[in-house]
């Protein structure tokens, strides 16, 4: 195996261990968790996820859902990585 296929497989593997960490996180309710998992990746704006979180979850809107990778698809941009779609 090459370097860089090395180097994607472990980024592959730390997104997926992110988001399968955010759905806990919203099967949950768990708000703190969540805010931990996009404050780790240095996202700004926390106190706005919060907000909305906190209305997600009192609407029950993560209740009974399933995270699904099924038709996923990554996108790696240096550091920064986009996955859509996530469907729960």
């Amino acid at each position: 195996m090459r370097s860089c296929d090395i180097a994607i497989a472990d980024a592959v593997h730390g997104i997926r261990v992110t988001l399968d960490r955010l759905h806990a996180a919203h099967a949950a309710g768990d708000v703190d968790e969540v805010l931990a998992v996009f404050g780790s990746d240095g996202y700004l704006g926390l106190e706005g996820v919060r907000d909305c979180h906190e209305q997600l979850f009192a609407a029950g809107a993560f209740d009974g859902r399933e995270i699904s990778f099924a038709d996923a698809e990554l996108y790696l941009f240096g550091a920064t990585a986009l996955v859509r779609p996530v469907a729960y």
